[in-house]
């Protein structure tokens, strides 16, 4: 899936990309997308693929700043199938949309980890 999705990133980038760097100002307007990969495509075979990609690194995409509350909670609940990941990663998540759901996947982990607690 992740060479799917570069490869339709480089095509969408045209014949001669560059690379540039950005610096961000807390509180302009952002160019750039919140999940950091547009989700608009142009036909659904390719949306969907970049809805799969965003579940799947929702448990990383979780660290993020300032993302929308709408946003975090949908990862939050992408992330419910990967409760390792969750736990690993919690400790850097800036902030948690719905809390309940974040100790029910914390708790799996725990339980899947060592069942006789």
């Amino acid at each position: 899936m992740n060479y799917r999705v570069e490869r339709m990133v480089a095509e969408r980038a045209g014949q001669k990309p560059r690379g540039q760097w950005f610096t961000r100002h807390k509180g302009e307007p952002d160019a750039f997308p919140p999940l950091l990969l547009k989700e608009e495509w142009g036909d659904a075979a390719q949306f969907e693929l970049c809805q799969r990609y965003i579940q799947r690194q929702s448990t990383r995409l979780l660290m993020l700043h300032d993302l929308q509350h709408d946003d975090r909670k949908r990862l939050e609940k992408a992330a419910r199938p990967n409760v390792f990941e969750v736990e690993r990663f919690y400790p850097f998540y800036p902030e948690v949309a719905d809390q309940q759901l974040m100790n029910a996947i914390l708790v799996e982990a725990r339980l899947r980890r060592d069942p006789s607690e």
